[in-house]
């Protein structure tokens, strides 16, 4: 709250609560529209993809319970996948919110690790060369294609190049130690890159290469620090059976620690306690644009700047 303007705590609040019970991409997709601030000014708006994931690990244990023979589930998620692609592709053209934020549009994608998890590792040499190929034409396309249709094409090429590989190859290199540590890290590293970078676009710093630099640098140092001094004492302390119990810790102990503040952030309006009353007066207008500018242009003498907005 001392680093944002009161402006933004409000919304900061709504994305945090909508964060914590799963549902920060549908927050967003509400809010895209006329009068959405652009993304690079919310904080948290890399939380939306952990609302897609929670929310289909909510319905991939129903969707087991209703396919519980192997063969049908080999069958039925292979056409799940499929369709819930071409419904991203048809969609991004006719509501790019939509296809970007919500599940059934984006559960091709885990989906397809889902089905990899079932399907034997095996080395394959035709659907190896296949997976290439089309990484390699995904690549190819980046250069003229917008990258919402490219960046799922590298995702979904790179993990059947990475399963059709076999034992050794790519996933020895995969393997290495320092790849291994980086996945360490690789989920407080997701928490903290994004913050970051939105800070410094609200303060109105241009990322220049060393700022960069700067913030990749900042974020590896959060992370492997957050990685020694929180992951690794909460495993010792609550010795658990898998990585995957010891994130829930952890990221139920992020949530009890920020609920609070983020709810109080909600509810006070902003922390408008923190602006004159102008702007609380004008701020409650925002959703009515003509009396909005109205109000605005009487304010010039006192707030030139806002009066060109």
């Amino acid at each position: 709250s001392l680093l944002l303007p009161y402006s933004e705590l409000l919304t900061l609040g709504q994305h945090s609560v909508a964060a914590s019970i799963f549902s920060a991409n549908i927050q967003l997709w509400f809010e895209s529209g006329y009068f959405d601030s652009e993304a690079k000014l919310k904080p948290f708006l890399h939380l939306w993809s952990l609302g897609v994931e929670e929310q289909f690990y909510i319905l991939w244990p129903i969707l087991l319970l209703f396919l519980r023979n192997n063969r049908r589930l080999k069958t039925i998620l292979p056409l799940m996948i499929l369709i819930s692609l071409f419904a991203f592709v048809y969609t991004y053209g006719e509501d790019p919110s939509a296809a970007f934020y919500l599940l059934p549009f984006r559960m091709w994608q885990l989906g397809l690790g889902a089905y990899l998890a079932v399907v034997p590792q095996k080395k394959s040499f035709p659907l190896g060369a296949l997976s290439l190929s089309g990484l390699i034409l995904a690549l190819f396309l980046s250069v003229d294609v917008q990258r919402h249709y490219v960046i799922p094409m590298v995702t979904f090429f790179s993990a059947g190049v990475i399963h059709f590989s076999g034992e050794g190859g790519l996933l020895k290199i995969l393997s290495s130690r320092f790849l291994i540590k980086t996945g360490k890290i690789s989920y407080p590293l997701y928490l903290w890159h994004w913050p970051l970078i939105s800070f410094l676009h609200l303060k109105d710093v241009a990322l220049t290469p060393v700022y960069t630099g700067c913030v990749f640098l900042v974020s590896l140092l959060f992370a492997s620090l957050t990685y020694e001094f929180v992951e690794k004492p909460l495993k010792k302390k609550f010795p658990l059976s898998t990585e995957t119990d010891h994130k829930k810790v952890f990221s139920v102990g992020i949530f009890v620690m920020i609920f609070p503040i983020t709810v109080f952030a909600w509810i006070s309006d902003g922390m408008f306690f923190k602006a004159g009353s102008e702007i609380r007066e004008l701020a409650k207008l925002k959703n009515n644009r003509i009396l909005w500018v109205t109000r605005l242009q009487n304010m010039d003498l006192q707030y030139p700047i806002l009066a060109e907005v």
